[in-house]
Protein backbone atom coordinates (compact mmCIF):
# COMPACT_ATOMS: atom_id res chain seq x y z
CA UNK A 1 0.00 0.00 0.00
CA UNK A 2 2.97 2.44 0.48
CA UNK A 3 4.94 3.62 -2.64
CA UNK A 4 8.10 2.01 -1.42
CA UNK A 5 9.12 0.65 1.91
CA UNK A 6 10.80 3.12 4.88
CA UNK A 7 13.52 2.15 6.61
CA UNK A 8 13.83 2.57 10.67
CA UNK A 9 16.56 5.27 10.11
CA UNK A 10 13.95 7.53 8.22
CA UNK A 11 10.90 6.82 10.29
CA UNK A 12 13.30 7.77 13.42
CA UNK A 13 14.07 11.40 11.99
CA UNK A 14 10.53 11.52 11.18
CA UNK A 15 9.38 10.93 14.76
CA UNK A 16 12.34 13.32 16.23
CA UNK A 17 10.41 16.35 13.79
CA UNK A 18 7.13 15.22 14.91
CA UNK A 19 8.01 14.71 18.98
CA UNK A 20 9.50 18.69 18.55
CA UNK A 21 6.62 19.95 17.15
CA UNK A 22 4.14 18.02 20.06
CA UNK A 23 2.44 14.92 19.59
CA UNK A 24 -0.64 14.59 21.92
CA UNK A 25 -0.59 12.57 25.32
CA UNK A 26 -3.45 10.46 23.79
CA UNK A 27 -1.29 9.17 20.25
CA UNK A 28 1.75 8.80 22.94
CA UNK A 29 -0.39 6.06 24.77
CA UNK A 30 -1.87 4.79 21.20
CA UNK A 31 1.61 4.07 20.06
CA UNK A 32 3.09 3.14 23.37
CA UNK A 33 0.00 0.41 23.38
CA UNK A 34 -0.15 -0.88 19.64
CA UNK A 35 4.12 -1.13 19.91
CA UNK A 36 3.47 -3.48 22.97
CA UNK A 37 1.16 -5.19 21.88
CA UNK A 38 1.35 -9.20 20.80
CA UNK A 39 2.99 -9.29 16.95
CA UNK A 40 2.29 -5.37 16.97
CA UNK A 41 -1.53 -6.20 16.25
CA UNK A 42 -3.80 -4.22 17.42
CA UNK A 43 -7.14 -2.36 16.93
CA UNK A 44 -8.64 1.15 17.13
CA UNK A 45 -11.12 -0.34 20.19
CA UNK A 46 -7.98 -1.37 22.10
CA UNK A 47 -6.20 1.75 21.39
CA UNK A 48 -8.80 3.58 22.67
CA UNK A 49 -8.86 2.08 25.99
CA UNK A 50 -5.09 2.70 26.66
CA UNK A 51 -5.50 6.11 25.79
CA UNK A 52 -8.47 6.59 27.96
CA UNK A 53 -10.65 8.00 25.20
CA UNK A 54 -13.67 7.28 23.35
CA UNK A 55 -13.36 4.86 20.09
CA UNK A 56 -15.25 7.81 17.84
CA UNK A 57 -11.97 9.91 18.65
CA UNK A 58 -9.24 7.52 18.34
CA UNK A 59 -9.31 6.54 15.03
CA UNK A 60 -9.52 9.96 13.67
CA UNK A 61 -5.97 10.74 16.02
CA UNK A 62 -4.07 7.91 14.96
CA UNK A 63 -5.37 8.48 11.46
CA UNK A 64 -4.21 12.13 11.52
CA UNK A 65 -0.99 11.57 12.85
CA UNK A 66 -0.47 8.74 10.78
CA UNK A 67 -1.21 11.43 8.29
CA UNK A 68 1.62 13.62 9.59
CA UNK A 69 4.24 10.78 9.29
CA UNK A 70 2.87 10.49 5.52
CA UNK A 71 3.58 14.17 4.81
CA UNK A 72 6.97 13.98 6.69
CA UNK A 73 8.77 11.19 4.71
CA UNK A 74 7.32 13.19 1.27
CA UNK A 75 4.94 10.12 0.63
CA UNK A 76 1.20 10.80 -1.66
CA UNK A 77 -1.51 9.81 0.00
CA UNK A 78 -1.58 5.63 -0.13
CA UNK A 79 -5.79 5.58 0.62
CA UNK A 80 -5.81 5.20 4.07
CA UNK A 81 -3.44 6.93 6.13
CA UNK A 82 -2.77 4.41 8.44
CA UNK A 83 -0.43 2.26 5.71
CA UNK A 84 1.91 4.93 6.76
CA UNK A 85 2.38 2.81 9.89
CA UNK A 86 0.84 -0.28 9.72
CA UNK A 87 -0.12 -2.99 7.55
CA UNK A 88 -3.39 -4.95 7.26
CA UNK A 89 -5.15 -7.31 7.12
CA UNK A 90 -3.92 -9.28 10.81
CA UNK A 91 -4.88 -11.72 13.15
CA UNK A 92 -8.00 -10.69 15.04
CA UNK A 93 -7.09 -10.34 18.34
CA UNK A 94 -10.62 -10.83 19.61
CA UNK A 95 -13.93 -12.46 18.75
CA UNK A 96 -15.75 -8.57 18.92
CA UNK A 97 -12.82 -7.01 16.71
CA UNK A 98 -13.66 -7.39 13.08
CA UNK A 99 -10.35 -5.33 12.05
CA UNK A 100 -6.78 -5.18 13.59
CA UNK A 101 -3.89 -3.88 12.05
CA UNK A 102 0.04 -4.74 12.39
CA UNK A 103 2.55 -2.03 13.25
CA UNK A 104 4.79 -1.51 10.63
CA UNK A 105 8.57 -3.13 12.26
CA UNK A 106 10.87 -0.26 11.18
CA UNK A 107 8.58 2.10 12.71
CA UNK A 108 7.67 0.04 15.80
CA UNK A 109 12.30 0.07 16.29
CA UNK A 110 12.02 3.49 15.83
CA UNK A 111 9.55 4.26 18.07
CA UNK A 112 12.23 2.24 20.68
CA UNK A 113 14.85 4.58 19.68
CA UNK A 114 13.08 7.77 20.34
CA UNK A 115 11.31 6.55 23.29
CA UNK A 116 8.08 7.13 22.01
CA UNK A 117 7.24 3.16 23.17
CA UNK A 118 7.23 3.81 26.49
CA UNK A 119 3.73 4.97 27.84
CA UNK A 120 3.44 8.28 29.09
CA UNK A 121 2.00 8.55 33.00
CA UNK A 122 -1.57 8.54 33.50
CA UNK A 123 -3.12 11.61 34.75
CA UNK A 124 -4.88 11.19 38.34
CA UNK A 125 -8.62 10.53 37.36
CA UNK A 126 -11.04 13.31 38.45
CA UNK A 127 -13.56 13.21 41.48
CA UNK A 128 -16.76 11.12 40.19
CA UNK A 129 -19.87 12.99 40.45
CA UNK A 130 -22.31 11.01 43.22
CA UNK A 131 -25.18 10.19 41.28
CA UNK A 132 -28.65 12.07 41.19
CA UNK A 133 -32.10 10.58 43.62
CA UNK A 134 -34.09 9.39 40.53
CA UNK A 135 -37.53 12.08 40.56
CA UNK A 136 -41.04 9.95 39.98
CA UNK A 137 -44.12 12.10 39.04
CA UNK A 138 -46.65 11.83 36.23
CA UNK A 139 -45.46 10.72 33.00
CA UNK A 140 -46.93 12.47 30.05
CA UNK A 141 -46.17 12.12 26.64
CA UNK A 142 -47.44 14.26 23.49
CA UNK A 143 -46.28 17.72 24.07
CA UNK A 144 -45.68 19.02 20.87
CA UNK A 145 -41.91 20.28 21.13
CA UNK A 146 -39.19 22.13 19.15
CA UNK A 147 -35.63 21.11 18.66
CA UNK A 148 -32.22 21.54 16.73
CA UNK A 149 -30.59 18.33 15.60
CA UNK A 150 -26.69 18.52 14.63
CA UNK A 151 -26.06 15.75 12.80
CA UNK A 152 -23.23 14.56 10.02
CA UNK A 153 -24.00 13.89 6.30
CA UNK A 154 -23.39 9.75 5.00
CA UNK A 155 -21.96 9.54 1.58
CA UNK A 156 -24.00 7.70 -0.41
CA UNK A 157 -21.85 6.46 -2.99
CA UNK A 158 -19.80 4.94 -0.51
CA UNK A 159 -23.20 3.22 0.66
CA UNK A 160 -23.81 2.11 -2.80
CA UNK A 161 -20.47 0.73 -2.59
CA UNK A 162 -20.45 -1.11 -0.07
CA UNK A 163 -23.97 -3.28 -0.66
CA UNK A 164 -23.05 -3.86 -4.38
CA UNK A 165 -20.28 -5.30 -2.48
CA UNK A 166 -21.76 -7.33 0.23
CA UNK A 167 -25.13 -7.74 -1.07
CA UNK A 168 -28.80 -6.56 0.91
CA UNK A 169 -28.29 -9.83 3.09
CA UNK A 170 -27.56 -8.86 7.00
CA UNK A 171 -24.17 -9.56 7.36
CA UNK A 172 -24.56 -10.14 11.34
CA UNK A 173 -27.65 -13.07 10.86
CA UNK A 174 -28.24 -13.26 7.36
CA UNK A 175 -31.66 -11.76 7.29
CA UNK A 176 -33.32 -10.71 3.61
CA UNK A 177 -36.07 -7.67 3.97
CA UNK A 178 -36.65 -9.59 0.24
CA UNK A 179 -37.22 -12.88 1.05
CA UNK A 180 -39.13 -12.00 4.28
CA UNK A 181 -41.61 -9.13 2.51
CA UNK A 182 -41.32 -9.72 -0.65
CA UNK A 183 -41.83 -6.63 -3.08
CA UNK A 184 -41.82 -4.16 -0.14
CA UNK A 185 -38.85 -5.51 1.38
CA UNK A 186 -36.97 -5.18 -2.01
CA UNK A 187 -33.61 -3.40 -2.37
CA UNK A 188 -33.79 -2.56 1.52
CA UNK A 189 -30.71 -2.88 3.96
CA UNK A 190 -29.60 -0.60 6.59
CA UNK A 191 -26.10 0.50 6.74
CA UNK A 192 -23.36 0.09 9.80
CA UNK A 193 -20.43 1.98 10.30
CA UNK A 194 -18.18 -0.31 12.10
CA UNK A 195 -16.01 3.02 13.05
CA UNK A 196 -17.35 5.62 15.26
CA UNK A 197 -16.84 9.27 14.48
CA UNK A 198 -17.95 12.23 16.21
CA UNK A 199 -19.76 14.79 14.47
CA UNK A 200 -17.98 17.83 15.06
CA UNK A 201 -14.62 17.02 13.44
CA UNK A 202 -15.49 17.59 9.93
CA UNK A 203 -14.94 15.77 6.86
CA UNK A 204 -13.36 12.35 6.99
CA UNK A 205 -12.35 9.55 4.55
CA UNK A 206 -14.27 6.43 4.38
CA UNK A 207 -13.51 2.78 2.82
CA UNK A 208 -16.66 1.40 1.80
CA UNK A 209 -15.32 -2.11 2.35
CA UNK A 210 -13.79 -1.28 5.71
CA UNK A 211 -15.73 1.18 7.41
CA UNK A 212 -19.03 0.40 6.69
CA UNK A 213 -20.81 -3.41 6.59
CA UNK A 214 -24.83 -3.94 5.43
CA UNK A 215 -26.99 -5.21 8.25
CA UNK A 216 -30.92 -5.55 9.18
CA UNK A 217 -32.66 -3.57 11.24
CA UNK A 218 -33.00 -5.38 14.38
CA UNK A 219 -28.83 -6.06 14.33
CA UNK A 220 -28.29 -3.23 13.99
CA UNK A 221 -30.16 -1.99 17.18
CA UNK A 222 -28.17 -4.29 18.84
CA UNK A 223 -25.30 -3.38 17.36
CA UNK A 224 -25.56 -0.05 19.06
CA UNK A 225 -26.88 -1.33 22.36
CA UNK A 226 -22.97 -1.41 23.36
CA UNK A 227 -20.90 1.51 24.11
CA UNK A 228 -18.83 1.47 21.61
CA UNK A 229 -20.92 -0.29 19.66
CA UNK A 230 -20.45 -4.00 19.41
CA UNK A 231 -18.27 -5.84 17.22
CA UNK A 232 -19.60 -7.66 13.95
CA UNK A 233 -17.70 -11.09 15.01
CA UNK A 234 -19.21 -10.66 18.56
CA UNK A 235 -22.65 -10.72 16.82
CA UNK A 236 -22.19 -13.18 14.13
CA UNK A 237 -21.09 -15.45 17.52
CA UNK A 238 -24.38 -14.31 19.32
CA UNK A 239 -26.39 -15.48 16.09
CA UNK A 240 -24.82 -18.69 15.83
CA UNK A 241 -23.23 -17.93 12.92
CA UNK A 242 -19.43 -18.80 11.99
CA UNK A 243 -17.52 -15.96 12.75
Amino acid sequence: MLERSISEQEYAVVLQALVGRGIARSVRAMLAEHASAPGRVTTMRSLGRAAGISQRHTNRLYGQFAGRVRRELGLAYPGVELAAIASWPAPPIDAAEEFSFRMRAAFARALARTGLATRPARRPPSRPVPPREPMVDDLYEGTISRSQVVGWERNREARRICIEYFGLVCQACGFSFERRYGELGKAFIEVHHTTQFASDHGRRKVDPLVDLVPVCSNCHRMLHRHTPPLGLRALRKICGRNV
